[in-house]
């Protein structure tokens, strides 16, 4: 696993657009990607891990980003702890393809 990502790595990665990608980061706090000198963002785990729990606020329960902002400073352990158990669903379920698909 890579340390940084680039913005156009997260981006395909999470099927988020850069322009979106930036304007979380103004609205958000809990997303800072590290800069060069150059300016150039540098995303590492714990960063794509924030972004994801905004996307999962934001287009799959709907809330508006005051609503989002106001869940992760209000309700941050029990958000975590849903997108533990969201990731470790997803991680089972592809464990699960992988077995059937390898039983065809």
């Amino acid at each position: 696993m890579k340390q940084f990502y680039s913005i156009k790595e997260v981006s395909e990665l999470l099927g988020v657009s850069q322009p979106t990608l930036r304007y979380w980061e103004e609205q958000f706090d809990n997303i800072r990607p590290h800069k060069s000198q150059g300016g150039t963002r540098r995303y590492d785990q714990k960063c794509i891990d924030e972004i994801r729990t905004v996307q999962h606020l934001l287009k799959v329960r709907g809330l508006s980003i005051a609503d989002a902002r106001k869940a992760l400073k209000t309700k941050r352990t029990n958000i975590d702890s849903r997108m533990e158990l969201l990731r470790r669903l997803q991680s089972l379920r592809n464990e699960l393809l992988a077995l059937k698909e390898s039983l065809d």
